[in-house]
């Protein structure tokens, strides 16, 4: 009886402060913005003395957040050290998708998504520095601890905003419910798109609950691709090293065209692909090689 008594006193507690943090947030905030972005996180205090005392109900404390943030370099040098016997990773560099990115924070278990925001702001930090993997819809349930009907963790991309890999220009994409169709935004166009670049590295996430979407919602496609080291060798023998993603089903001719494109290279050049030239025709999948590189010779007209 003692035991279930002090239980009592301690689900009391809980209620009374979970309540009290909850008025005190709400008469604090009363904005639209952070009635639509703002989460809380639960927190475990005596995660390890629970471990050892099922007895003992762990002390909760709650935290908001406007958004979660994941350093995409850290990450994958995480699940790389894993899996790092796996040959048949992703053409032979580990891709991370936002999965793992939970996976990774929540590990440990001392905290919990308490309650999803309406939009669900992502950021991503050194995504130049790894094979990131967009999800177009997203469920987080396995994540929190709490469910209500109009709160359950599925989400759908709503916006992105992005950086160009080869020349560092923003991109926009976000997604329009009154016409169910997608438009991409940069400082020269607006136009209607229904895939993302491949060189388009997203920097922030924007996701809406699916519960609050009043029309028909449509996924915007995304390539697979492959992560290459493109090295420049310029006039006077200087080198510029540049992180490029193609198609993988990309021929090398197309490969040629892309860089003569993107980069505005006027001359003629060589190719070379692990310290030889690739034959046009060739698949970029079937010529690279673990440690692949891409080396552009400029030729002096």
């Amino acid at each position: 009886m003692i035991k279930t008594d002090n239980n009592n006193n301690v689900n009391n507690d809980y209620n009374t402060n979970s309540n009290n943090f909850f008025d005190q947030f709400k008469r604090c905030n009363k904005s639209i913005i952070s009635a639509a972005f703002t989460g809380f996180y639960q927190y475990n205090n005596n995660f390890l003395n629970y471990q050892m005392n099922s007895f003992n109900r762990p002390n909760k404390t709650f935290q908001d957040f406007s958004f979660i943030k994941f350093n995409l370099n850290e990450i994958e040098q995480f699940y790389d050290s894993i899996n790092a016997n796996d040959i048949s990773l992703n053409h032979f560099y580990i891709s991370i998708n936002l999965y793992n990115c939970f996976d990774y924070t929540f590990k440990n278990k001392k905290h919990s998504i308490y309650s999803f925001p309406k939009i669900l702001t992502i950021i991503l930090s050194e995504a130049d520095k790894c094979n990131f993997i967009l999800h177009p819809e997203l469920n987080l349930a396995s994540y929190t601890n709490k469910f209500s009907n109009n709160n359950n963790g599925s989400y759908f991309l709503k916006s992105i905003l992005c950086q160009m890999s080869y020349n560092k220009k923003f991109i926009i994409y976000i997604f329009d419910p009154q016409e169910g169709l997608w438009s991409s935004i940069t400082d020269q166009e607006i136009r209607k798109v229904d895939l993302i670049d491949i060189n388009a590295m997203p920097l922030i996430l924007f996701y809406q609950l699916k519960t609050t979407f009043q029309t028909e919602y449509n996924e915007i496609k995304i390539k697979n691709k492959l992560r290459t080291i493109v090295n420049f060798n310029l006039q006077g023998g200087l080198f510029q090293t540049t992180q490029l993603f193609f198609d993988e089903r990309d021929k090398i001719r197309d490969i040629r065209n892309k860089i003569r494109t993107w980069f505005d290279i006027k001359q003629s050049f060589t190719l070379l692909i692990n310290g030889s030239i690739a034959k046009n025709y060739e698949s970029m999948s079937k010529v690279l090689g673990k440690g692949h590189n891409i080396l552009v010779m400029l030729k002096n007209n």
